[in-house]
Order: structure tokens, then sequence, then C-alpha cells
């Protein structure tokens, strides 16, 4: 009898907690995306509140960055190249490199001498060497323009100094940011999109991710070297947009999230049979950076990617206030730390047969400090190096809300900062070291009939 007591006690058990966890399903409020803007519109689209943390007060003043748009599609990508024609054209041009299989030519388009970087014949793809020649090994697009020519670009003004970073927000698009040269970021970027349209065609929209300028005229120039005294450059990074929303990159590629790995032998074995996962969404990575120097001079990355399906034409996701509970969460226990921004965009992701082409995602991302259990004393010591090296710098600035970048050794130069990403429809972190199948492999996607 107490047998069968027990086992009717923990059938009664499990049925209750099947129950809990199905009315806390249902209890997940979701809205449209339209909803999900109203909602950010109503906070004056920025999250201002202070909280008590366990290394003191923390205050929050951060833009929530969510597109003004009808419906949120959940689709497919594959890479953006140009066409085959414009390949045989390219390629009957000067080749300006003797490596075996490099694609790099200089060849006039539009009226103008320009030098391409397409690629290389039978490139690896983590650790596995294609059969890929001519036009199928085309995975990349760079463009070089006078002086850049014949050159990586970056031998002369990117050692100018001072060097200043700016995020997207800060970026005056009419301001010439480099000593000497005169050219403006939106010239710069008309310039860059003159480039894409050229090659890709038209329909491609980028917008500034951030910018380091070599050789700033924003500070005070007080060095006497060369390196203080040379015309600069402005390096920019940028992102694609589709169907309104950022192209954040793909959580499993290697270039795309600066999360914090451990690696141990464990986890590297771990990481290596995530590998196939890797494929599809490294193929289509986006990878956008450009120099420039003047309208004659620069050079511009474009690895774009296009809409191949649409999957779902709209989904449903967690409200805002779900969104900024969890965040909410984390800061009171001590994790996430110096908030610079949280936007809705897409993250990429394949699964092992999905070798060119990906998932696009809706996601949240948060640029953030984020502190393990583990790492929280260590980082109550790099704050204490952090503010005491910018204490020094802020009397050589003109702006003091410009960041200074010294090179390697700048204490702020730690893996403390992350692209934090978040489940849309949960309102949940992502949070891993190097993952495991379920969190890199193509996401389950609620739609508005499961929720009705």
């Amino acid at each position: 009898m107490k047998g069968e007591w027990r086992m009717k006690r923990l059938f009664c058990a499990l049925f209750t907690m099947m129950i809990l966890l199905a009315a806390t399903a249902s209890a997940q409020e979701y809205v449209s995306v339209s909803e999900l803007y109203e909602q950010a519109q109503s906070m004056g689209g920025v999250w201002q509140e202070t909280f008590d943390t366990p290394s003191g007060e923390m205050a929050v003043d951060v833009m929530i960055e969510v597109p003004n748009i009808e419906k949120l599609p959940v689709i497919t990508v594959d890479k953006a190249k140009i066409s085959e024609e414009l390949f045989n054209q390219i390629a009957q041009g000067k080749k300006t490199d003797d490596k075996a299989g490099e694609h790099q030519y200089e060849i006039e388009l539009d009226g103008k001498l320009m030098e391409f970087f397409l690629g290389r014949d039978n490139y690896y793809i983590y650790g596995e060497q294609t059969d890929n020649t001519g036009y199928d090994a085309v995975q990349t697009l760079w463009i070089q323009h006078g002086s850049y020519r014949f050159s990586q670009g970056t031998g002369g003004p990117s050692k100018a100094r001072p060097r200043t970073w700016h995020e997207a927000d800060e970026i005056d698009l009419d301001r010439a940011y480099a000593r000497g040269r005169e050219i403006t970021v939106g010239e710069c970027m008309r310039l860059w999109q003159q480039d894409i349209e050229s090659t890709l065609g038209e329909g491609y929209v980028i917008k500034p991710l951030g910018m380091y300028v070599n050789g700033s005229n924003l500070i005070k120039n007080t060095g006497k070297d060369k390196v203080h005294k040379r015309d600069g450059n402005m390096y920019i990074t940028a992102e694609q947009y589709l169907e309104g929303l950022p192209v954040f990159g793909a959580l499993a590629g290697y270039e795309s999230f600066g999360i914090g790995y451990v690696s141990t032998q464990q986890t590297n074995r771990i990481a290596d049979k995530l590998n196939p996962y890797r494929i599809g969404v490294d193929y289509c990575e986006t990878r956008l950076a450009a120099y420039f120097s003047s309208e004659e001079d620069y050079r511009t990355m474009s690895d774009l990617v296009k809409v191949r399906t649409v999957e779902h034409e709209d989904i449903p996701v967690a409200s805002l206030e779900s969104v900024l509970g969890t965040i909410e969460k984390e800061i009171k226990e001590g994790r996430i730390h110096n908030i610079l921004s949280i936007r809705l965009g897409y993250i990429l992701y394949s699964n092992p047969e999905m070798t060119d082409y990906a998932w696009a995602v809706p996601r949240w991302v948060v640029d953030c400090e984020y502190v393990s259990n583990d790492r929280k004393r260590d980082y109550e010591r790099y704050k204490q190096k952090t503010d005491s090296y910018i204490a020094k710098l802020v009397p050589t600035l003109e702006d003091e809300n410009v960041y200074v970048y010294a090179g390697e050794d700048d204490p702020r130069m730690n893996h403390y900062s992350v692209d934090l990403p978040m489940d849309a429809q949960s309102g949940e972190l992502i949070i891993f070291t190097t993952g495991d199948k379920e969190t890199f492999s193509v996401p389950k996607i609620i739609t508005w009939d499961d929720v009705k």
C-alpha cells in the first residue's frame, strides 16, 4: 500500500507540474511588432531607470530600437553575389596578385579605375578544402579605389593618432572627422552605396554601425611624433538591413558576437562537433567595412545577403515588459552592466544540411558588459582600473564623450563587453560558452496560429 501511495503522490505531483508549466507557457503575452513599436514609443524610445545591484546603484539610460514596420517575417537568406557576366568582365582585367587562385583584378568600371578582390579558388571552410573555382569561388567583395589599389590601404593613414571610436548614434553624417580630410561620413556612405549598386544591383540597404577615426580631429593634438601629425582616415563598419531590421550576424559564427567563450579541451571538442551548424551561416555571414581618405581614395568590403524564401510572413513576439523584465533581473543579480543599446534585428541560423543558406530569425541583442558569477571579483578590479584610465584621458578631450582608443593596452579592451542575444518570442537570454546543438540549430518558431 505504501508503494502504491507513493506512486499516486508522484503522479499527482507530475500532473500538477505539467499544469503549472502549461499555464506558464500560455501566460506568455504575445504582441505584434507594431504593438512592440508602440510600447517602445510610449517610453519615448528610451529606458531610463535606476536599480540597486550588488555593486551599488546602476543607472540605465538606453535607446530601445524597434523598427516601425507592420509585419515581422522569418526568412531564409543566401549570399548576394555579383553576376557571372560581371565576374567574367572583371576577370578580363589586369591580374594584380600572382598568388594561385587569387581573384584580384584591376579594371575600369563606370568610368573609374578600380581593383577588385573576389576571393580565391579552393578556399577552406572549417578545415575542409572546397573544389570551388572561378565564379563558384566568389565569396567576398572588396573594391579598392585610388591610392588604396595594390595595397591593404592601411599602411599610412591607419597609423595616424590619436584614434577615436564612435557608436552609430554618435556619428554626424555631415561632419569630417579625420585630420587633413574634407570627406564627410555621409559622402562616404554615398560612395559605398555606389560600389554596391554597380556590382550587386539596387535594393540593398546599409547603415553605419560604428567608426574608428585614425588621426581624429576631435582631440587636442599634444603628440610630437609623426603619427600625431599625419593626415587621417575613417574606418567605418556598417550593417545590412532586411525587411526593416538590421542583420546582426550568426549566433554560431566565429566573428558575429562578442560572447566570451570558455576554452578548455572539453569545450573545444564540443565546438568541433558544432562546426556543421556553422557552415551555412558562415557562407552567409555579413561583413561590411570600409576605409575612406577622400572621394578618390577608399576601399569598401560588402559581403551581403539577399532574401531567398519567406518562411513565415509575420510572427508574434514577447511584450517589451517581458523583455525588459529579463534584463532587469540580470542587472539586479549583478551580471549585466553598462548597457549601450537594446535592438531588435535578425540573427542567422543554419542546420548541417544548409551549406549555402541560412534562416534569419528575429532576435533582440543587448550590447552590454556581462559578468558571469565566477568573474564578479575580477570585474570590480577591472572597473577600478578603467575608471582611473578614463580620468587621465578626460583633460585631453575636446568632447568628454569621445571614446579614445589607445591600443591593446587599453584596459577597456576586455571580454566583458558582449552582444548578448535574446529570444524575441520568449523574452529569455541566450547565454552559452561554446553552446550546443539546440542553441545553434534553427529554432522552432511560434506562429500566430499557435497562440490563438
